[in-house]
């Protein structure tokens, strides 16, 4: 696609800027670059993100059926958006979740967010209770 740039919670960052390439070296410079035009710390430019949304991190599962537990959560979530792009990602107002099956493992890959840590925790409890074998 068009996108500018794009990040994984693996630490990998793309930049359309930089051929569409991962580089932490180019996001480091971006990073000084923007810090030395604002003048401000980088916890200073961050600040008005902590705490707005809630992550999982990765959670692994690892299951002889990838296929059907990936078919198990699609059908869980059946009346919500749902994307196949890169596994199944899940939206609802609140709250997302992605699940993927590893090419090299016998995992499956979960990652949710949500606008609370209580929904958050929720949600983990509902999907490890899903994937757990």
């Amino acid at each position: 696609g068009g996108a500018i740039f794009g990040a994984e919670a693996s630490g990998h960052f793309y930049f359309k800027d930089f051929f569409g390439l991962d580089s932490g070296i180019f996001l480091m410079m971006q990073t000084l670059k923007f810090m030395s035009e604002k003048e401000k710390t980088l916890k200073e430019l961050i600040s008005p993100f902590e705490g707005r949304y809630f992550h999982s991190g990765e959670i692994n599962f690892e299951t002889k059926d990838k296929e059907e537990k990936m078919k198990l959560v699609e059908e869980t979530f059946k009346h919500l958006a749902i994307s196949r792009i890169d596994g199944i990602t899940v939206e609802d107002k609140d709250w997302w979740l992605n699940v993927r099956a590893s090419n090299t493992e016998p995992y499956l890959r979960l990652n949710i967010e949500a606008n609370n840590k209580e929904l958050l925790r929720e949600k983990v409890r509902q999907l490890v209770d899903l994937l757990s074998e």
